[in-house]
């Protein structure tokens, strides 16, 4: 499938497994230059390894989607390897407490999870903005789930991020639409 990606460069988060990992390899294939990025280098390393043997252009960066300076690092150390920041996919996540009702959810959890999956998002998007609108274009993509678009019990603190995340989505949306910026939500 030709998406007219070729030469793009894109940011992706959690790239290590699953849905991440997936992204990864469909954007390498498109065409894309990857800057992959999580907090466990070794771990995203075959992730990377198999995107270089089928051709693709890859690099790697530390990245605690949490903590701002490591997001705006990743900007600058794309910017520098590939001179732009076309593309950006929100995947670092987690799911926090399964099976926990609200009032057996620790406040500490319920940070943890609202941390990684809505202010990692932020983070990031925060960091790659400015790129973005100075080119005056951009595709931001963050990965939600459907429990936020319903509440679950035992799922508090997972659900409450993704809710979140959706009018973080939509918040950029209208901010960086102006620019030339697409901002959404895959559920």
């Amino acid at each position: 499938m030709d998406l007219d990606l070729k030469g793009k460069v894109a940011l992706i988060t959690g790239p290590a497994k699953g849905m991440g990992a997936a992204v990864s390899r469909a954007f390498a294939a498109e065409g894309c230059r990857l800057l992959l990025l999580g907090r466990d280098l070794d771990a995203i390393g075959p992730v990377e390894a198999e995107i270089k043997a089928a051709g693709g252009t890859v690099a790697v960066a530390h990245c605690d989607v949490t903590v701002s300076e490591d997001c705006e690092a990743a900007v600058a150390q794309a910017q520098s390897l590939f001179g732009a920041v076309d593309i950006l996919v929100n995947v670092a996540g987690g799911t926090g407490p399964i099976g926990k009702t609200g009032a057996q959810t620790t406040t500490e959890e319920f940070r943890d999870i609202i941390d990684v999956n809505m202010t990692g998002c932020f983070n990031m998007i925060r960091a790659a903005a400015p790129t973005m609108m100075a080119q005056r274009s951009g595709k931001i993509v963050n990965v939600g789930g459907t429990f936020g678009m319903r509440g679950r019990a035992g799922r508090v603190a997972y659900s409450s991020s993704k809710w979140g995340l959706r009018g973080l989505t939509k918040s950029f949306a209208l901010e960086l639409g102006p620019h030339n910026i697409n901002v959404n939500c895959v559920a």
